[in-house]
């Protein structure tokens, strides 16, 4: 036998080598012979997770980015009360504002007095001659129709509140105005439309709108829907036919949509857009 730790030559039974001094390994008569240890397996080197991997936890990051992404972009066109890009898209199309019959029409309803830049008074000029000439009939059975703001025209000032915003918005962007045309929902499956005029960006403009509304209607309060952005604070005034002059009581809504001449649309909700942070304004 061999010395394991020397590797010198000793003796069978010899229980320490002669040349180390190490024990040799053997066992009294009944004990287990040495067994050699198992050879050591080889180290396998830590494996790298790549972005590929469907385990990496930025691929799934990413992936759950993205579905959140694909999903308000689907949503977008619908909102909580199935509101859709055609409706807005038939609004657009029937505030046909450079229609020639349109246009002609506003021209007519603005008092000479009032002449220049667009201003309230031409805004209430048009609002009280269609006001006063208006009269409410419903959309055929079971569908929304928006009739053309010239056909409108055509057919004497006659039609529903939705036909009433589609005009007024359309005449007063005809002679310069910036207006726009908001279906609301009051949460619980009524809705009404009407249209909004832009009178400035900042508190003085409100305030001179205010009180030329009140010297004329002979009122009190104004309501208006203010609307903060980054650029600052818009300031608008409801056209509603349901009420005896500009600026009067807003349709109390969950939900609504502005819908602008330009094409683009506003989603507003009750908790998120000012649409509910209407100011009072009692004109002293």
């Amino acid at each position: 036998m061999y010395c394991r730790k020397c590797g010198a030559k000793i003796e069978d039974g010899t229980r320490y080598c002669a040349r180390c001094g190490a024990a040799t390994g053997h066992e009294d008569e009944g004990a287990a012979a040495y067994a050699p240890a198992p050879p050591t397996p080889p180290v396998t080197p830590e494996k790298k997770n790549s972005l590929l991997d469907r385990g990496h936890p930025l691929l799934w990051a990413i992936l759950g980015i993205s579905v959140c992404i694909l999903g308000a972009v689907l949503l977008a066109s619908i909102d909580d009360d199935g509101w859709d890009t055609e409706v807005g898209a038939a609004i657009l199309d029937a505030t046909d504002y450079q229609n020639p019959a349109t246009r002609d029409f506003a021209l007519t309803l603005v008092n000479p007095e009032n002449g220049g830049e667009f201003n309230i008074a031409q805004a209430c000029d048009v609002w009280e001659e269609v006001y006063d000439r208006w009269t409410y009939v419903d959309d055929p059975r079971g569908t929304d129709y928006f009739s053309p703001a010239s056909r409108t025209i055509d057919v004497g000032l006659k039609g529903d509140c939705d036909d009433f915003a589609v005009l007024m918005t359309a005449l007063m962007t005809a002679i310069g105005g910036n207006a726009r045309v908001v279906a609301a929902y009051d949460g619980y499956g009524n809705g009404h439309a009407f249209s909004e005029v832009y009178v400035g960006d900042n508190y003085e403009d409100l305030k001179g709108a205010a009180h030329y509304v009140c010297d004329r209607y002979n009122c009190t309060t104004i309501w208006y829907h203010c609307r903060e952005n980054l650029f600052g604070t818009e300031y608008w005034i409801n056209l509603d036919w349901q009420n005896d002059h500009p600026g009067g009581y807003f349709f109390p809504c969950e939900d609504a949509v502005a819908v602008y001449t330009d094409g683009t649309e506003d989603f507003l909700t009750a908790n998120e857009d000012p649409v509910r942070s209407i100011r009072c304004w009692t004109g002293e």
